[in-house]
């Protein structure tokens, strides 16, 4: 139990919804472009990577938009999103 505490107090909730909302995109993604089962692990990576940086950005560059708490959704979006495109790119 002490172990999952530590955790807890070392991750932070923001990147929990960071991982979620790049797996939200990965999902919707697949559902509307479905790839092969193999390649899904790699555009599961390519979305939560993209929305990691989406939100990296989006902190750096301080914009008010739509944020829920410590995560700026557009940026965080608009991340996945363009590492979906450029992850269905190179698996093409």
């Amino acid at each position: 139990m002490d172990q999952i505490d530590s955790l807890i107090g070392w991750v932070s909730p923001a990147w929990i919804l960071v991982i979620a909302l790049g797996a939200l995109w990965a999902g919707i993604v697949a559902v509307a472009f479905p790839p092969p089962i193999d390649r899904f692990p790699r555009v599961l990576a390519g979305a939560v990577l993209g929305a990691a940086l989406g939100q990296l950005v989006g902190g750096t560059l301080a914009h008010p938009w739509l944020m829920v708490g410590d995560v700026h959704v557009v940026s965080t979006s608009l991340g996945s999103v363009l590492a979906l495109g450029i992850v269905r790119r190179l698996a093409a």
